[in-house]
């Protein structure tokens, strides 16, 4: 291996005249300056602004980072104008919600990644819209239904982006004190409205329902007549047609006790 003019490794076999242009190269391109955070980094750019000689980003001279609280794909990112930060992966990359919708130049297809939330988003031509993300828990607000406390009480509702829509997962374990078996059950949706639905039209989805002894039947996820905050589960009663579906009650389609519970997982389209 040979060192070019910048520092760069380069093949030793690497003939005089492509080695030329390696040289070239390696001159315009810029080593990434190492930062913690999206905090650090606007230090570090206030920096060399000020500095005697100033240095600014700009189309002909971006300016490198790496910053290290991002994934591995995205560490290595740049900047043409100290506001927008686009990964080598091809992603804008921001702090929060307000660098986001700060954001300028996108078009449609152009995704970008939201350090916060750990969310990878997609603009439309018009707006962002969230994409792929980890699994993020939220706090469901109960309709019909308690799980109380003690024993195995647990309420969990988590959501994630899966190629634009939105995965919703729960499941609700009634306790041994306080738990109220349900009647008609509903759930909030998490922060992310959906598109409104059609009045009871089935989601995509599944609903389980369990005792402790292991007991189990199977149900729907329905819309709650066309609300965009809440959506209820049903059962399947067998009996066809339209009296098929219907709502759960603390003896249908199971016995509810302590123990006993309502798990399962729906998807929507947000608006």
């Amino acid at each position: 291996m040979g060192i070019d003019l910048a520092g760069h490794n380069v093949p030793a076999s690497t003939d005089a005249p492509a080695r030329s242009a390696f040289d070239k190269l390696s001159l315009t391109i810029r080593d990434p300056l190492p930062v913690a955070d999206a905090a650090a980094r606007t230090t570090l750019l206030a920096s060399l602004a000020a500095a005697s000689t100033p240095v600014v980003p700009s189309t002909s001279s971006p300016i490198f980072f790496y910053q290290e609280d991002l994934p591995a794909a995205h560490r290595v990112i740049w900047t043409v104008d100290g506001d927008n930060f686009i990964s080598t992966s091809g992603h804008y990359v921001w702090a929060d919600d307000a660098e986001r919708g700060a954001a300028t130049g996108m078009v449609a297809g152009d995704l970008g990644f939201q350090v916060d939330t750990k969310i990878t988003w997609r603009h439309n031509g018009t707006a962002w819209k969230g994409w792929e993300s980890d699994w993020i828990a939220y706090t469901a607000t109960l309709t019909g239904f308690a799980v109380g406390t003690g024993g195995s009480a647990l309420a969990e509702t988590k959501y994630r982006f899966e190629q634009g829509r939105v995965r919703v997962d729960f499941k609700f374990i009634f306790g041994t004190t306080g738990a109220t078996f349900p009647t008609t059950p509903k759930f909030t949706y998490p922060a992310v409205t959906p598109v409104t639905p059609f009045a009871f039209s089935f989601f995509e989805g599944h609903v389980t329902y369990a005792t402790n002894a292991g007991a189990t039947a199977p149900g729907w996820i329905v819309a709650d007549n066309t609300s965009t905050t809440t959506v209820r589960l049903g059962r399947d009663t067998g009996s066809g047609g339209s009296t098929a579906l219907d709502y759960p009650t603390p003896t249908s389609p199971i016995t509810f006790a302590a123990g006993s519970t309502m798990q399962g997982s729906f998807i929507y389209t947000p608006v």
